[in-house]
């Protein structure tokens, strides 16, 4: 309907001054800016705050398409980052290490994981990954959390894994 409207128009839009466009344009943006929503985005951290500031800066600096693209990257990127932190968690009881994983778990968890496999404290017996209240993992660490028995074998512990079934036709690489 909109675009109806402003298709059938168009001759009379054209006729309407820059400045008071502009004038729309500047009061729409302060409505949409207005600084209780700065002072909500800091409450509640940098990682609203900073894609928010961005994505206005950019808009303002270039134009309103590439502003918000701008925007869209870099709240991904934070997204990113939170989905990296805390994915699992690693418990060193007595003999035994416990690998949980908190949340899905990507291959960007898999250096990580593997390093935690890799390197085990002195005296371990048993090397427990418990993927049981994640909801995803990605194929590639699945893999590599199976092929990774071998190497804790070798440490002298054995490897017991929960919730993460193992990979058909692994490539083995």
């Amino acid at each position: 309907l909109l675009l109806g409207a402003i298709l059938a128009l168009a001759a009379v839009l054209n006729r309407i001054p820059l400045a008071a466009l502009a004038t729309i344009l500047v009061w729409t943006g302060g409505k949409l800016a207005h600084p209780s929503i700065f002072r909500t985005m800091w409450k509640r951290g940098s990682d609203q705050l900073i894609p928010f500031v961005v994505t206005i800066v950019a808009i303002v600096l270039t134009d309103l398409l590439k502003g918000v693209v701008l925007g869209i990257v870099v709240g991904q990127a934070f997204n990113v980052r939170s989905a990296m932190r805390n994915a699992f968690t690693i418990d060193d009881t007595d003999e035994i290490r416990t690998i949980r994983f908190e949340k899905d778990i990507f291959f960007f968890h898999k250096a990580a994981i593997l390093a935690a496999l890799d390197r085990l404290p002195d005296g371990t017996k048993k090397v427990i990954v418990d993927a049981g209240t994640s909801d995803y993992v990605e194929l590639d660490v699945r893999e590599a959390v199976h092929e990774s028995r071998e190497n804790v074998e070798r440490q002298g512990a054995t490897l017991e894994i929960i919730g993460i079934t193992p990979v058909e036709g692994a490539l083995g690489h």
